[in-house]
């Protein structure tokens, strides 16, 4: 686990699924930057969330991973709380330890259990290397996000000193 931290301006959280490991990809997809500013899948949809109330993002990630996704989100946005969390086949519920044979790759509802002590209320759950797009933010913040207000000015990408 990396810093733990409070939340920013609303209290929904993102949980920010990282840990996939890109086998038919060639290499977890999630840290690949693309486009002209040379942008992270996850920088997008963390972007995304922010221009939708995010307050804090929890990154569920595997051990091994760390260092990469600290590269890329790490800073990124210096109001924006970013807390890691690693996602292990030992950790069952009620410490019964996932069977070896998809130990591996335990799931989303394995990855909700990992964050369970780092979400401290509503969340979203979303893939680090899928974008939704505008209407699924505004569907989800509005079904969790009751009473949040929504920025007019955040979720800007930053600026990459490699692009």
């Amino acid at each position: 686990m990396a810093r733990k931290a409070e939340t920013f301006g609303c209290a929904v959280s993102l949980l920010l699924l990282a840990a996939g490991r890109g086998a038919r990809f060639g290499g977890p997809k999630q840290f690949e930057r693309y486009g002209p500013g040379r942008h992270s899948l996850m920088e997008y949809v963390i972007s995304d969330g922010l221009r939708h109330a995010i307050g804090k993002v929890v990154c569920v990630i595997r051990k091994g991973q760390l260092a990469a996704a600290e590269e890329v989100l790490s800073g990124a946005w210096e109001h924006l709380p970013v807390e890691f969390i690693f996602q292990s086949g030992e950790d069952g519920p009620n410490g019964v330890p996932i069977p070896s044979a998809i130990a591996h790759s335990p799931g989303t509802a394995h990855a909700v259990f990992a964050a369970r002590d780092a979400i401290g209320g509503p969340f979203v759950v979303a893939n680090g290397d899928d974008l939704y797009g505008p209407a699924a933010w505004d569907a989800l913040l509005d079904a969790v996000g009751a009473g949040c207000e929504r920025p007019t000015n955040g979720g800007h990408l930053p600026a990459r000193s490699d692009a």
